[in-house]
Order: structure tokens, then C-alpha cells, then sequence
């Protein structure tokens, strides 16, 4: 059955920080209710951290929830909170993988903003209101962090290590900033011009088959993942199991503009593919600076939600806006289910 879209749900976002309702204190696996002034309660011994550095998680696990929910369902334990966190299909990722992967977190820092244990589950409002801010949350997290649930560590470490490698050969200055590449060329004068377009097509070919694996991964087709990836521009990509974490292998810049021999007919449909793969996981490798809410819009068709109504809170909320009516029917509108 199809809903209609509410009207009149959507304002212009408050241009003010936002610090989030919650932040999970990952010492202690407690997730902490924001107070006055912006701080945050720490128990043993008890103190207020303000305005903490915390790290963000973008994963996918909606499409895996197990329903109807059973008490023998195992979930993640986590202290503070008055919903049931969610159970996830086992398959999908475990407990323990879960808890492995809120560890390479609190390398970083001590807080962490996860959805599951930061947005209430079960208060129609509360969850809206922090769905609203969601933008703000990951831009004004520190660090990001993106987990690849069904990417091993081997595998992972082979596609990450393909594509360093085209980066290598084509652009001047590597930056790991998500998304941000130099757009300067190696002189073509320095590789030599009789095996140049050989050594190019053997790159772009690994790259282009590691692209292809890498992004069969579940993350690269949910709709909540992409603005979250596009939300911060800096992030590092975990595996699985979190044995290996690595700067976004996606990030590496103006492949068009970097690479040499462009105008040879072979390189070129080479590097056409890899961007066609790039354009329907949603990232734009001829932009320097790749978010753009525009970018986001029109990528939104690739990406898989429950409902088609998912696709245009997205593209609003990435243009800025945020959601204001508290009578939405969540079970309705299903925002952006993962």
C-alpha cells in the first residue's frame, strides 16, 4: 500500500551546532543523555565532559533486524537506555563482531555516536527529532568510521591495496581526507611512453575489479548510508571482524583529470567504467570536493529504501532541511530504513 507524503513536516535547519541528545560512553557501554551546557554524565568517578570529541559509526543493520522479536534474540547490551536495542540477524554480523567494532571506536575517543544506542527506537518523537539532526551529528563528529559488515579483512586489505596503487601512479600528492584528491598529473615524460598505456590498463583493470567487489558490500546499496557518507568527507573503512581499518579506498580524487594517456581509446573506457561504478555507489570521482547535496539527490536512485518516500527525506535533509512535525506516523514513513 502506498502512504502520501505528509505535508508542511519540513524547516530550514538551525545553522547553530548541534551536540546530540545521546553519546554512547564506550568505557563503561553506557549511553549518556546530553545535559545543560552541553555535557555529558560520566559515572567511576563521576564527572561532566563537555562538548566531548566523539567518533561517528555508518553500518547497515535494518534490513537485517529480526522480527517479530523474541527474548532468546541476542543484542547488543547496552547501559542507560529505556528501549530494547534491536536484535540483528546473526548472519548479517554478531554481537561479538558488533562489540569488536565499538572497540576500534574508543581507540580513537571515549564517546560515539550509533544510532541503535543513541536514537530511542520506540518514542516517535524522540527519534524523529534526532533524525532531524543527523546532518549535524556526523559533520560535527571528529572522527568517522564506516563498517563494512560483509567485507572480510583479507579481502578488504586486497581491494584497498589495488586501488592505493592506481592512486600511486596517477596523483602527485595522496590525501586521505575522504574525497579529496590532487589533481596534478605525473609528467608523462617520466614513465616510459612503450609500455605506459600497458601499465596503465593493468592498474586501472585490478582497480576497476576491486571497485566492483568492494562495492557489492550491503553498505554501498542503503539509502541512510549514503548521506551519511557524504556527510563526512573524512572517513576510515572498518572490516568485518575489525582487523583492519584503512582510510576510505573510494577517496582517491579526480581520477579523470589525474590520469595520464586519458585520450587513449583503451584508458579511456577504463576509466569510464570505474566512474560509472562510482556514480551508482553514489560518489562522484571528478569533483575535488565531493559533497554536494545535488550529488546526493541524484544518487538517492541507486541506493535501496523501503519506501520511495525514504528517497525524498533524504534528499532534503542533505539540502538542508529537517523534519518538524512530531505527528508523522513512523510506521508509515519507515525514515530511511537501512
Amino acid at each position: 500500500m502506498l502512504y502520501k507524503w505528509p505535508t508542511d513536516i519540513f524547516c530550514k535547519a538551525d545553522s547553530k551546532n548541534y551536540w546530540p541528545h545521546r553519546l554512547l560512553h564506550i568505557p563503561s557501554m553506557t549511553s549518556v543523555i546530553r545535559q545543560d551546557g552541553d555535557t555529558y554524565p560520566v559515572e567511576n568517578p563521576y564527572r561532566l565532559c563537555k562538548q566531548p570529541s566523539y567518533s561517528v559509526l555508518s553500518y547497515t543493520w535494518g534490513r537485517y533486524e529480526k522480527r517479530p522479536r523474541k527474548p532468546e534474540h541476542r543484542r547488543l547490551k547496552v547501559n542507560g537506555v529505556n528501549w530494547e536495542i534491536p536484535p540483528v540477524d546473526e548472519a548479517h554480523f554478531t554481537v561479538e563482531d558488533f562489540q569488536k567494532i565499538i572497540e576500534v571506536l574508543g581507540r580513537k575517543h571515549d564517546f560515539a555516536w550509533i544510532d541503535i544506542a543513541c536514537i530511542h527506537q520506540e518514542d516517535p518523537l524522540l527519534k524523529l527529532q534526532e533524525i532531524g539532526q543527523h546532518g549535524k551529528i556526523f559533520q560535527q563528529a571528529e572522527t568517522a568510521f564506516i563498517w563494512l559488515c560483509r567485507t572480510s579483512t583479507a579481502s578488504l586489505s586486497c581491494y584497498s591495496n589495488s586501488i592505493q596503487s592506481m592512486s600511486d601512479l596517477f596523483l602527485d600528492d595522496i590525501e586521505e581526507d575522504f574525497f579529496k584528491g590532487a589533481n596534478k598529473r605525473i609528467p608523462e615524460s617520466i614513465i616510459n611512453i612503450q609500455d605506459q598505456e600497458s601499465r596503465l590498463g593493468h592498474v586501472l583493470e585490478d582497480a576497476l575489479a576491486a571497485i566492483t567487489k568492494l562495492t557489492q558490500d550491503s553498505y554501498f546499496t542503503s539509502l541512510w548510508t549514503l548521506q551519511e557518507s557524504l556527510y563526512h568527507q573524512s572517513a576510515y573503512v572498518i572490516s568485518s571482524s575489525g582487523g583492519l581499518t584503512v582510510p576510505h579506498p573510494l577517496g582517491f580524487g579526480n581520477l579523470e583529470a589525474a590520469c595520464p594517456m586519458r585520450d587513449s581509446p583503451i584508458i579511456k573506457k577504463q576509466v569510464q567504467a570505474i566512474m560509472a561504478l562510482m556514480d551508482k555507489a553514489g560518489y562522484d570521482p571528478s569533483a575535488f570536493q565531493t559533497y554536494s547535496p545535488h550529488r546526493s539527490r541524484i544518487s538517492v536512485r541507486h541506493r535501496i529504501a523501503t519506501l520511495e518516500q525514504d528517497r525524498v527525506l533524504q534528499s532534503c535533509q542533505s539540502m538542508g532541511y529537517r523534519p518538524v512535525r512530531a505527528k508523522i506516523h513512523l510506521s508509515r514513513t519507515r525514515i530511511c530504513i537501512r
